[in-house]
Parts: structure tokens; sequence; C-alpha cells
């Protein structure tokens, strides 16, 4: 199914949740669908933060990403594999994980952005 009417081949997804870096760029030379901006919007989560990015977050925010990334090796399976794969990106959102949706589409700078929304884990 297409992740708007009409269909784009393009899509960029931003967040204000997140980092400006992080925009999520989704490409379907048939279209772009609600699968390829979902696997999108993991793929990029699951990356491991990168020393630039960490270095842009304020201290608070490296303290909470870091609890964070401690709770998830803590209830993974395997402990030792979460821990040694490092700090990723969706450490950095904290409880804010569910997705919520997406905006309307808007038309800027040449392209067709969406915002993603994202709700807090209760």
């Amino acid at each position: 199914q297409p992740a708007i009417d009409p269909p784009v081949k393009s899509l960029y997804i931003v967040s204000s949740v997140v980092l400006p870096t992080w925009t999520i760029t989704v490409t379907n030379p048939s279209g772009v669908t609600v699968q390829d901006v979902l696997v999108s919007i993991h793929v990029t989560w699951q990356k491991p933060i990168i020393r630039p990015e960490w270095d842009n977050l304020s201290a608070q925010q490296r303290t909470s990403t870091q609890q964070t990334f401690y709770d998830r090796c803590y209830a993974s399976k395997d402990y030792n594999r979460a821990y040694s794969s490092g700090v990723r990106r969706i450490d950095c959102l904290l409880s804010t994980t569910i997705f919520s949706g997406l905006s309307s589409p808007m038309f800027r700078d040449g392209r067709v952005e969406v915002a993603l929304t994202l709700a807090r884990h209760p």
C-alpha cells in the first residue's frame, strides 16, 4: 500500500525528537510503501551511534541515553551480545519509542517530507 497519496518515489522523514542529521530517506522506484517506511525507520534506529552524534548530545542526554542502553542490555535475552553491539540510535529516544504516525506530506526544498510522531512507552 502506498505510504502517501499520490505515491512518490522518495520520501524524507524528520522528527523533532532526534538529531536533525537523522533524517530518514525512503526510496522505492515503484512508489514508497507503508512497509518501506516502517523498515527504514527500524533500520535507522538500530544503527550504532557514531562519535560525532554522541558528541552532539548534551551531558544530560548522554547520561539518559547510557541508562537506556544498559536497560536495553539487561532486558535482552543475550546481555553480552546487546552490550557488545554498543549504544544505538534507538537508545537516544529513551522511552519515546512508540510509532504514532506521520504528518501530512509537506513539500520543502524540492522534496516530499513528513514528520514522524512518537509517543512515550508506558
